[in-house]
């Protein structure tokens, strides 16, 4: 035992890290599976309890659990195995190596967050053998999809297995400090139709590429209504991507934007979603015979 509690093994956390970093889950496609399983034999080989939640082909959600006396208000420790691609050129190092330079190690998702992963793997392995028993379940989840897509973080709700959970701790990095709250976001696409037409006679076709401008003006502008709260501030509207036109000589007659909304206290995805799409779709391009695909927040 330390000082405070279980020793920890540092050694481990590195290896564990180094391990997971070698398993390639960058997302898109992400392909988890390999990692899940590389983590769970490790656990399962410290005697503690494992299974698996198949979300897709090569997608798995790692669960792990110390029973606890009772059956609900158990502590969930949370991370996700996928992680966003190694773009190239720009690193020195393999990015799925996980190459020691002094006290770092350089890979891939070494802090977001393979790092943390094995950090909470190891702190649960190290209760485990120091005799700790929770009051309630202490589960460690390892899901898939969190960098695109959501798809596990979907299944996990959807599957209640999560249901009697009465406190979450997240391993995502933060210099070590405690952040106790974290926005919401919705991630949607907005397409605008038009009418083609040759630029040397504009007045013949209608710019979607024009009209989703004013649109996302308009959404970076409005006030949309939420509750005051000093952790979490006020919601905010990024445009990561635009796709429209073919040729400057040419009026284009189609045009999207994927865009998110961080949401916050007294907002919820269904009413922000139903805002921007009634408000912006329907009565920015409807009314003026436009057309806009309805909101996809799968993306």
């Amino acid at each position: 035992m330390g000082p405070t509690g279980p020793s920890i093994d540092e050694d481990a956390i590195v290896s564990l890290t180094r391990g997971l970093v070698h398993c390639d889950t960058s997302n898109p496609p992400g392909n988890e599976e390999a990692a899940a399983h590389f983590l769970g034999d490790h656990l399962a080989h410290k005697g503690i309890a494992v299974e698996y939640l198949q979300v897709e082909p090569d997608r798995a959600i790692l669960l792990a659990r110390l029973p606890g006396f009772e059956r609900t208000g158990s502590v969930v420790l949370s991370g996700h195995l996928d992680v966003v691609p190694a773009q190239e050129p720009g690193w020195t190092y393999d990015p799925f190596t996980a190459t020691q330079v002094g006290d770092r190690l350089i890979g891939r998702g070494t802090a977001d967050m393979k790092g943390g992963l094995a950090a909470m793997a190891v702190a649960m392995i190290a209760l485990q053998r120091s005799g700790f028993r929770p009051r309630a379940d202490l589960v460690f989840v390892a899901s898939v999809g969190e960098e695109r897509g959501m798809v596990g973080a979907r299944h996990l709700a959807a599957s209640g297995v999560l249901q009697d959970c009465a406190f979450l701790v997240v391993g995502e990095p933060t210099g070590l400090d405690v952040c106790p709250a974290q926005r919401g976001i919705l991630v949607f696409r907005l397409t605008v139709h038009g009418r083609t037409a040759h630029s040397s006679m504009p007045e013949l076709g209608v710019s979607a590429v024009s009209y989703l401008a004013r649109a996302i003006t308009a959404l970076e502008t409005h006030q949309f209504a939420y509750q005051e709260n000093e952790l979490l501030g006020a919601p905010s509207v990024n445009v990561g991507v635009i796709e429209g036109g073919v040729a400057p000589n040419i009026v284009p007659d189609r045009c999207s934007a994927t865009m998110s909304i961080r949401l916050v206290v007294g907002q919820t995805l269904g009413q922000v979603e139903t805002k921007v799409e009634t408000y912006w779709c329907r009565q920015m391009y409807l009314e003026r015979g436009r057309t806009a695909h309805r909101i996809d927040n799968t993306v």
